[in-house]
């Protein structure tokens, strides 16, 4: 994957967080088209750029605070 379609990627992840879309880590990997291992290293990516990402377990699902 280059860097630019990876960078379109972790646009979508943000959205899909955001839009309280993310569900899990599976419904994330089939909405991006990657795998489950991928969308964690995205996360933990995002997080060192500063996003506060965690996963409620209640809803099941991630949020940026």
């Amino acid at each position: 994957m280059n860097f630019v379609k990876y960078s379109e990627k972790l646009e979508s992840l943000i959205y899909f967080i955001r839009s309280k879309s993310a569900s899990n880590v599976l419904t994330l990997s089939l909405k991006l088209g990657v795998s489950k291992r991928t969308v964690l290293r995205m996360v933990d990516a995002l997080k060192e750029k500063g996003y506060k990402i965690k996963y409620c377990k209640k809803n099941k699902s991630y949020l940026i605070e």
